[in-house]
C-alpha cells in the first residue's frame, strides 16, 4: 500500500489538509489519523525508515506510533471503531483506484 495514498485517505477520512497531516504538530486530531497511517504502512510490510521518511519522522517514532495505536484499539472503543471505519473507507478508497474512478 501506498503511503501517498494512505496520507490523501486519512486527510480526507478525518476532514484534515494533507501538509498539516505530515506537520511536526502534536494535537491529538492530527497525531491519531497520523498514527494509523503509520501503522497500517508498518502492517503491510514496509519498513520503518521508509515509513519514517514520508512522515518526516525517525524510525523510533514509527515504532512508538505503531505501539500507541495498538494501546489505543485494546483500550478505547471509541478509537477501536474510528480505526475500524477507516480501514473500510481506505478499502473503498483502494477499490476506487483499482477501477480508476
Amino acid at each position: 500500500m501506498k503511503q501517498q495514498m494512505l496520507a490523501e485517505s486519512a486527510a480526507e477520512f478525518f476532514n484534515i489538509d494533507i501538509d498539516k497531516l505530515k506537520s511536526p504538530c502534536r494535537k491529538d486530531s492530527l497525531t491519531w489519523p497520523r498514527n494509523i497511517c503509520i501503522y497500517l504502512a508498518n502492517e503491510c510490510g514496509t519498513p520503518k525508515s521508509i515509513i519514517g521518511n514520508f512522515w518526516n519522522r525517525d524510525r523510533t517514532i514509527v515504532y512508538n506510533s505503531v505501539k500507541r495505536v495498538d494501546e489505543m484499539l485494546t483500550t478505547s472503543n471509541k478509537r477501536k471503531t474510528q480505526f475500524n471505519n477507516f480501514k473500510e473507507f481506505l478499502k473503498i478508497q483502494i477499490k476506487k483506484q483499482e477501477v480508476g474512478i
